[in-house]
This record gives structure tokens, C-alpha cells and sequence, in this order.
């Protein structure tokens, strides 16, 4: 028990082989001073297997939220893993937050050398609030994969495919599309512009390099 909070931790681990272990814990965080906004939250988290197949298994409740899965191989040198998040709840800074998500859902796997994902959850912004995104992305060295990715919101729906080089400079290439967009319902951070209601659809390709 201390200031921070109370915590409670057991398990077993064999110092030998694969180094197989059972961990548990349970954290309830009151306050922490580095922080500040961060209140009130329950962490359980669980451990299991060895360092060839270590399973992780967290939950988080309170004001920020989620539920994670995954495991990873600490023998290879590549670190492969496979992670799962899902109701994700989360919102930053802790105080005052600017941007937040629900329904967070992502995976991912992969490794060092690769990885792939796929996300999807409601975001608030500064700018525009309630935006469902869904992306299926991919990266590996040097380069960034983007099989799909749309957004649609109050302001219309955007949709996008392409690739992001930066091995020599930045190469992309990109198609955009656009559905019944109107740009007025994007909030700027200056009084000093008016944007007019709209209705734009349409795609465009684009590629370049700098």
C-alpha cells in the first residue's frame, strides 16, 4: 500500500529452460504526481507461459479503458508477437482532454523487421468531433502500406490507399476519395476564416516525392 495506490502481485517463476512463470497483479492507482489526471484507475494484468510464448493479458477500468491480449517470443531476435486491444476508452492529456477515442479496436502482429494492423474505433478532436475510422495498414523497413483507410464524420466520408517510401527521401503514392464533404463543419482555431458549406464528391490519384 502507498500514496499511489495499493497493489498486489504473485506468481512463481523457474529459473531454468524457457524460464516458464504464472505472474498476477492488481494495481488500484489513486494518484500519481507525474500524472496528474491519472485517478481512480484498476490495472489487472496477468503473465503466463515462457520466454519462447509469453501471453500477457491486461485490463484496465476507470476513466480510461481497455482490454489487452498478445504474446511475444523473447528467444527471437525478431521479438514476433501478436497483440489484441479492444473497448478501448481513452482520452489525452489526462486533464482537460483535447482528443479522445471509443470502441478502440485493434490487432496487430508482426515483428522488429514487419508488422500489420487494423483499427477502428470513434475519435474526437480539437477540430471535429465523433469521427469513425477503420484502417488496415502495414509496415515494414523504410516503408508504410495503407490497404485501406476511411474516415466519415458530420463533415462527410474520406477513404484512402496508398504507400509512404522514406528509404531516399519521401516517395508516396495515394488514391483519395471524398463523399459529400463539407469542410464548414471542420472547426479552425482561428475566427479569422469562414468556410462555406459544401458538398463535394469525387477521387483523385496523387504521387511525388521530396
Amino acid at each position: 500500500s502507498h500514496d499511489y495506490g495499493d497493489g498486489q502481485f504473485d506468481g512463481d517463476i523457474t529459473l531454468a529452460g524457457r524460464y516458464p512463470l504464472t505472474l498476477h497483479a492488481q494495481l488500484q492507482i489513486q494518484q500519481l504526481p507525474q500524472l496528474p489526471g491519472l485517478q481512480s484507475q484498476q490495472l489487472t494484468a496477468a503473465l503466463t507461459g515462457d520466454f519462447r510464448h509469453l501471453q500477457a493479458e491486461l485490463q484496465l477500468n476507470g476513466e480510461q479503458q481497455a482490454a489487452i491480449n498478445g504474446h511475444i517470443d523473447l528467444t527471437n531476435a525478431a521479438l514476433p508477437y501478436d497483440i489484441t486491444v479492444e473497448h478501448g476508452k481513452l482520452h489525452w492529456p489526462l486533464t482537460e482532454p483535447q482528443y479522445a477515442v471509443a470502441g478502440l479496436t485493434l490487432h496487430s502482429n508482426g515483428s522488429l523487421q514487419q508488422q500489420t494492423a487494423t483499427i477502428s474505433g470513434n475519435f474526437d478532436t480539437p477540430w471535429l468531433s465523433q469521427i469513425d475510422i477503420t484502417a488496415d495498414v502495414s509496415h515494414k523497413p523504410q516503408q508504410l502500406d495503407i490497404a485501406a483507410f476511411k474516415a466519415w464524420s458530420a463533415a462527410g466520408q474520406l477513404t484512402l490507399q496508398g504507400s509512404l517510401d522514406y528509404a531516399n527521401g519521401i516517395k508516396w503514392r495515394a488514391k483519395v476519395g471524398v463523399e459529400e464533404l463539407n469542410a464548414a463543419k471542420i472547426a479552425l482555431t482561428t475566427d479569422d476564416v469562414t468556410i462555406p458549406e459544401s458538398s463535394i464528391s469525387g477521387s483523385f490519384n496523387t504521387h511525388g516525392y521530396v
